[in-house]
């Protein structure tokens, strides 16, 4: 496991590595500890980065990881499967517990969903627009329920 250094650090679990490039690219890396299912570092992640291998379908967490975490970006992404989703929400509470407990205090979350399914064409529509419906498919039901998940701990 690699420890963040003595300031204070985010962590950035999952999420789109175009993101997390863009990110890196324009601000750096120093003050991350890039995070993720794959045992090693992917290719893409500078050599001289943290990375953690974080796995959120798990329900205990070594209150090391958060030694000098202050903040937590999350972007995880849902899995194909839906019990693989339903582990990984219990996983991702229990990890949200843990990171209150240990004192991190701020929490980013990207998510990539809207009220509906993100397939359909919803130009000019609001997520609060009654009009659309209800959530559908595994990959949205996940999404939304992790924000109603996250949005707890706000």
């Amino acid at each position: 496991m690699i420890m963040p250094s003595k300031k204070p650090t985010t962590l950035w679990i999952g999420g789109s590595s175009n993101l997390t490039r863009t990110y890196i690219n324009l601000l750096g890396h120093d003050e991350l500890v890039l995070a993720g299912l794959e045992e090693r570092a992917p290719a893409w992640i500078p050599k001289d980065a943290k990375f953690l291998s974080l796995d959120l379908t798990k329900t205990e967490f070594d209150p090391l990881i958060f030694k000098n975490i202050t903040s937590l970006i999350i972007g995880i992404q849902s899995p194909i499967w839906q019990d693989q989703n339903k582990m990984l929400l219990v996983g991702l509470k229990g990890f949200l517990d843990k990171a209150a407990k240990e004192g991190v205090q701020y929490l980013v979350h990207i998510s990539s969903l809207t009220k509906v399914d993100h397939l359909r064409n919803r130009r000019n529509k609001s997520d609060d627009d009654k009009s659309l419906g209800l959530v559908e498919g595994p990959y949205d039901e996940f999404v939304r329920q992790s924000e109603e998940l996250i949005n707890q701990y706000h």
